[in-house]
């Protein structure tokens, strides 16, 4: 094996193929016993370097191009924004993945035929597709893709060994659900214009653009398209073929990059290079056959809507239609109550609850609960009753909202946040039979003494011969004036088993094997920010007595809002 290492600094890609000639060419005259015949070169690297300097100085080109690029690029995403499996930390490693590319040589052919009907070249219509794709999973009607040109424009540098390589940014528009004729179209005037100002070094555009500097990601754009179209490398030495050999470079320079190349027999070939930090391997894989199938959609016809092309399998479609949708099961009929017992049974002293710094286990829970319970059932409290809970997020809540529950009451949630009247209207309009609360919101709220509940420790069994009951009365409005909906203690535990199914999946999927035994505080729920109401706070208790997962709470809930549900997850 013949490993050739060359910095960027010393040569680019298109010198490559000029060293592998001259040293062949060397090989052969040193195996001949005579010394390599090199034409002497007509300008140098340095003669180059000192050209273009002046050219930009004196001419005002540099100017003039820097110009067309901030031009071209205002308004321009900054992020392209593709659904990662892995959290985008600044420090991650970067490592680099990759899988192959393969078309075949009949569609490659198709493909060049289509370039030519609209006077381009087989390079825009593959990053038309490239584009195309990276818009549909990054949910963006515009990307950015970078892509390196040779920079070699004049006759007399074309052979030399060095640095002439630039970077272009093209900016692809795939809004207004554009046809494959109007894609086609998008990318070879912006293609053209780009190649038109390609001497505009990339870091001084960098510069020039004053772009924001992340470390989670690369300036400008995030995803690179190199199309290499010198050809397959092979040379002799002596009597000995030689192939290229590609390496895996460690680390990834950018999100995702696809080359694609040239084989003899017509096809193309290449890899689709990820930042495996990012994406999983699995997921690049799926890109990967879109995007085949995406190049296969745009021969179909150029009237097509891109947005009509399907770019998923018949497989992937029944997974989504039919396999995601499959949910239902068999459920009995099993209250929270009855759930709890089983997980108090299970794991007594697994901890239950983390609230600020402290921690309750399952046992301490069901005591406390029990408590209120037969305080409850003392007070004549039973099926059908309600009893208003007034608290603010706190380990009393979820304890007073089992003690009610395992009394065989519904609850009914306030919060202490509300107004006054609001509050008093639905204590009379629910026909609460008890409020429990602190003192200190009571008096506050409503005014008043709160007595003192106590009572005994000892479990108190569910009702199981009445498994449908009213479980919850909560109060809500439309028109600003209150009425009460009520919800059966049943259907909470449905709603409760598929979401135990979801926890459970994704614990598997992590390779946990049951994730009621695996799950602990280290893995604690977090809990919503909203007031005690059924969709959130009893659901997240019962996760937590089904699944041995701990709710961390947290000091003072914030309302329930778009933003601060986006903090929480």
């Amino acid at each position: 094996v013949l490993i050739l290492v060359m910095h960027h600094i010393a040569g680019d890609g298109v010198s490559l193929p000029v060293l592998i000639g001259e040293l062949g060419a060397a090989y052969e005259a040193r195996h001949r016993g005579e010394a390599p015949d090199f034409s002497p070169l007509a300008v140098s690297y340095a003669d180059y370097a000192h050209w273009q300097r002046e050219w930009f100085e004196e001419s005002g080109e540099l100017e003039r191009q820097l110009a067309y690029w901030r031009a071209a690029l205002s308004g321009a995403p900054d992020v392209l924004s593709l659904p990662t499996d892995y959290g985008r930390r600044a420090d991650r490693s970067r490592k680099a993945g990759s899988v192959p590319v393969q078309i075949a040589g009949k569609i490659t052919a198709a493909l060049e035929a289509l370039a030519r009907s609209h006077g381009t070249t087989l390079f825009a219509v593959l990053m038309g597709v490239y584009g195309s794709l990276l818009g549909r999973l990054a949910r963006q009607e515009e990307v950015l893709i970078g892509f390196p040109v040779a920079g070699r424009d004049q006759t007399e540098i074309e052979h030399l060994i060095g640095f002439f390589v630039n970077t272009l940014v093209l900016r692809i528009d795939v809004s207004g659900s554009p046809r494959v004729f109007d894609l086609i179209e998008r990318v070879k005037e912006r293609t053209l214009a780009a190649l038109s100002h390609q001497d505009a070094p990339f870091d001084r555009l960098v510069e020039d653009l004053a772009v924001e500097r992340s470390l989670s990601h690369t300036p400008l754009f995030q995803a690179m398209f190199a199309w290499l179209d010198q050809g397959e490398l092979r040379f002799k030495l002596g009597e000995t073929t030689l192939e290229n050999l590609n390496a895996q470079l460690p680390k990834a320079k950018f999100d995702v990059t696809l080359s694609l190349g040239r084989k003899s027999d017509g096809s193309l070939e290449g890899i689709f290079e990820y930042d495996a930090s990012l994406f999983a391997e699995q997921t690049v894989y799926s890109w990967v056959d879109q995007f085949t199938r995406l190049v296969v959609g745009v021969l179909e016809g150029e009237d097509r809507l891109l947005a009509s092309v399907s770019v998923i399998s018949a497989q992937e479609r029944t997974q989504v239609i039919s396999t995601f949708n499959d949910t239902r099961q068999d459920i009995p009929n099993t209250t929270l109550p009855d759930l709890f017992a089983a997980q108090v049974e299970k794991s007594p002293d697994a901890i239950a609850l983390i609230f600020e710094d402290e921690e309750v286990s399952y046992r301490d829970l069901d005591a406390r609960a029990n408590q209120l319970a037969r305080y409850l059932i003392a007070e004549g409290i039973g099926p059908e009753d309600i009893v208003a809970i007034g608290l603010d997020r706190s380990i009393e809540m979820v304890v007073s909202l089992l003690g009610v529950l395992k009394s065989g009451a519904a609850y009914l949630p306030l919060d202490p946040e509300y107004p006054v009247e609001r509050l008093n209207f639905m204590l009379t309009d629910s026909n609460a039979k008890r409020l429990v609360t602190t003192k200190e919101i009571y008096a506050r709220l409503l005014g008043g003494a709160v007595e003192s509940a106590r009572g005994d420790a000892t479990r108190h069994g569910s009702d199981s011969e009445r498994p449908v009951s009213l479980l919850q009365e909560a109060e809500t409005s439309s028109s600003g004036v209150p009425f009460s909906v009520g919800a059966q203690k049943d259907h909470l535990s449905h709603a409760d088993r598929l979401a135990l199914g979801a926890l459970g999946s994704a614990s598997l999927a992590s390779g946990r094997k049951e994730p009621s035994d695996n799950l602990n505080a280290a893995s604690a729920i977090p809990s919503l920010p909203a007031t005690l109401l059924l969709d959130d706070a009893v659901l997240e208790a019962e996760l937590a007595t089904l699944s041995n997962a701990p709710i961390a709470d947290n000091e003072r809930i914030q309302p329930l809002t778009p933003d601060n549900l986006a903090y929480v997850i």
